[in-house]
Parts: structure tokens; sequence; C-alpha cells
């Protein structure tokens, strides 16, 4: 979850800092574990409909990460979503090295991607200092989710 929904997270799901710290860590936990049982399965169904599955997956796990009711359900969500995190970050520079046809295309496509990835990150940032306290978390996730290829 963006840093900016911290704060009014927990006064609503009233958590406690270790339970604050084990959102976090779940996440990078599953996202660690993903990568070792995805490679195989990219060997076997290829790595385009798995990155294109685990784009489309990452809406509907942050739309579910949105509506949850308690901190259990949560704690699934972000271990959801650490899977479709590793998956997306895992096969896409793959991926964009076995369709680019030049090792100049490759950097330039790499560079574009960690712009517009780190572009997203700071604009979720000035979202959430500009509506978080007029929309809610839960909205705020739903539209910090909606990528910009669905638009």
């Amino acid at each position: 979850l963006p840093s900016v929904i911290t704060q009014p997270l927990s006064c609503e799901l009233q958590l406690s800092s270790s339970q604050e710290s084990v959102l976090g860590i779940m996440l990078y936990v599953s996202a660690g574990v993903t990568i070792f049982f995805m490679i195989p399965l990219s060997e076997k169904f290829g790595r385009r409909p798995l990155l294109l599955t685990s784009l489309y997956l990452a809406i509907v796990v942050t739309v579910f990460c949105a509506v949850v009711p308690n901190y259990a359900s949560l704690v699934i969500s972000r271990v959801c979503l650490g899977l479709v995190i590793a998956t997306n970050f895992s096969f896409c520079n793959v991926y964009i090295s076995e369709i680019a046809g030049s090792k100049k295309f490759y950097i330039l496509c790499v560079l574009l991607g960690t712009v517009s990835h780190h572009f997203g990150a700071g604009w979720c940032g000035v979202i959430g200092y500009l509506f978080l306290e007029k929309i809610g978390w839960r909205y705020f996730i739903i539209i910090t989710s909606i990528p910009f290829f669905t638009l």
C-alpha cells in the first residue's frame, strides 16, 4: 500500500505498529517466493500470457485490497499483491529483452519502463496529498490501481 494511506488505514482497522509491519513484510516475502515458481511456469506457458494475466490480476487484487473488511483479509490481499507484482517485475525485462531487436532499443525500453514506474509512484503521492482526505483510502487504492493501458 502506498505510504500515504498508512495512517487512515491504521485508524480505520485499528492496527498496531507490528501489524503494519506484517503487511509490508508479507508483500515482500510473497514476491520473493513467487519468483522461484513463476520462472518454470513462464518457460512452460510463455512470458507474454503470464505477464498479461498478472497485469489484469493486479487490478483485481488491488480492488480486493480496497474492500477488505478486516486485518486478516488485508494480509491475504497483500500476499496476492506480492505475487502479481513479482510476476510483473520479473517477466517484464526478460520479455522486453526477447522482443527487442537491438541492445539500443532494449535499453530505451527499460529506461522508459523505469521512468514510467517512478512517475507513477510519484503520481500516487500527489493524488494522495490532494485527494486522500476527500475520497478515503479505499477509493484511493482503486483509483491508483487503474493502469493507463485500460483507459
